[in-house]
């Protein structure tokens, strides 16, 4: 009774073993899964804090230009090619796309803002040089 109460123990202890080995052996996988994903979103975020950087001086030398490029992408995200918008002369997007003189700009001034042309005065342009040859 004794000899099979110690092979009883010893197979339990046995079994013990096994499934502790499992145990530990699964901690250590998902501590290294773990500690991977988070060196990895560590490196991310030392990424996007440089970019932030380089953005921030970047940006902070010309701040029309940056509002202009932050337009311009939100423009981006919502159009696609079977869009059309029709945005209203005094646009800021559009006067930046029309050199319109600031006063904070430094060097050369750009030249005078034209009036736009539409299609019509552009064929009428086109007749006029025809004629003219």
């Amino acid at each position: 009774m004794k000899a099979e109460r110690a092979k009883i123990a010893k197979e339990n202890r046995s079994a013990g073993e096994v499934e502790a080995k499992r145990i530990i052996a699964e901690a250590d996988h998902e501590k290294s899964r773990i500690e991977s994903d988070a060196a990895g979103q560590a490196e991310r975020i030392k990424a996007d804090a440089e970019a932030s950087r380089t953005y921030a001086a970047a940006f902070g030398q010309d701040p029309r230009f940056y509002q202009f490029l932050r337009t311009l992408r939100a423009y981006d995200k919502f159009l696609d090619d079977k869009t059309t918008i029709f945005l209203p002369a005094d646009t800021d997007a559009l006067r930046m796309l029309h050199f319109d003189k600031q006063p904070s700009q430094v060097g050369p001034s750009p030249p005078a803002p034209r009036e736009l042309s539409t299609g019509a005065d552009l064929l009428q342009n086109k007749k006029r040089e025809e004629e003219v040859r």
